[in-house]
């Protein structure tokens, strides 16, 4: 996983959610779910993102430390 895109998949994934469902639930269309997996998560959202998630917004940022608080 290179991006925080790839880690916002992965993270969909694990909850089996499908990127429109979860566009559903952040009030946002499907297109810009998919415009976050190519193009990372835009910082403005990132510490939303993870917080909803329960992880490090430096992970989703970065990859880098630990996954889970």
């Amino acid at each position: 996983m290179n991006t925080s895109g790839d880690r916002l998949k992965a993270l969909l994934l694990e909850c089996n959610l499908t990127s429109s469902d979860f566009a559903a639930h952040r009030d946002i269309t499907p297109q810009h779910v998919n415009n976050w997996f190519k193009r990372g998560v835009p910082l403005a959202r990132l510490d939303e993102i993870a917080e909803l998630f329960c992880v490090h917004p430096r992970w989703l940022r970065t990859g880098e430390g630990p996954k889970h608080p």
